[in-house]
């Protein structure tokens, strides 16, 4: 699980990977976040790290500055290339039937604001803005695959001879002859039906019609 927290709960967290990496890191957000706070002054650093469920060992990924408007985390990074540039994006790491096609997705109707190589005011509220949209339709499509993938997987679950694999993310169902396969990743799944590759015959054919077909080891 990869999430975003702030400075006091990252300060009582217990980190399985090097803290040289870190100092680097904070650093290199810190001098980010002197810029910002002379326009929003409530920014302050924030931090992405990993939580391994099996292991339960915490592993610290980024730090970045941060701030929050209409209940959204807004993280400001800033790049060099091809010239200096201030980046600002949002957390949505929270959106679990979302993937990067989605957040495209999210964007398609909108124009996005000129990069900002210096900050004022109305360069932050125009991007908040932009960003809040494409935050309330990407909220609106993790809404609409949640619908779509739990429907699916109940309807699966309910069947008693499905053959699951691979931590339930595909699987089959054979019967009659017929093979149904089904693969199911984070906001869609693909199916396929095919013949039970012994059916050959016209005999198979009649018992398979008839609904009568039973496979021959």
């Amino acid at each position: 699980m990869r999430k975003w927290i702030d400075q006091s709960t990252f300060d009582e967290l217990l980190l399985a990977n090097a803290e040289d990496n870190i100092e680097r890191a904070i650093q290199s957000a810190s001098a980010v976040l002197e810029t910002v706070q002379e326009f929003v002054p409530e920014a302050a650093l924030f931090y992405r790290v990993t939580h391994a469920v099996d292991s339960q060992k915490n592993d610290f990924e980024e730090a970045s500055t941060g701030f929050r408007r209409n209940s959204i985390l807004f993280l400001v990074r800033q790049y060099f290339y091809p010239k200096p540039y201030y980046d600002l994006r949002f957390d949505w790491s929270s959106f679990r039937y979302a993937d990067n096609y989605s957040y495209g997705k999210a964007f398609d109707k909108q124009t996005e604001p000129n990069r900002i190589g210096v900050f004022t005011r109305k360069k932050i509220d125009d991007w908040v803005e932009y960003l809040t949209q494409g935050f309330r339709n990407l909220e609106r499509i993790n809404a609409e695959n949640e619908r779509k993938m739990t429907g699916y997987r109940n309807r699966l679950e309910a069947l008693s001879d499905v053959v699951w694999v691979h931590d339930k993310s595909h699987g089959q169902i054979i019967r009659n002859g017929l093979t149904y396969t089904f693969d199911i990743r984070q906001t869609d799944y693909s199916e396929k039906i095919s013949l039970d590759y012994r059916c050959r015959t016209l005999d198979d054919f009649l018992a398979l019609s008839d609904n009568k077909f039973t496979p021959k080891p």
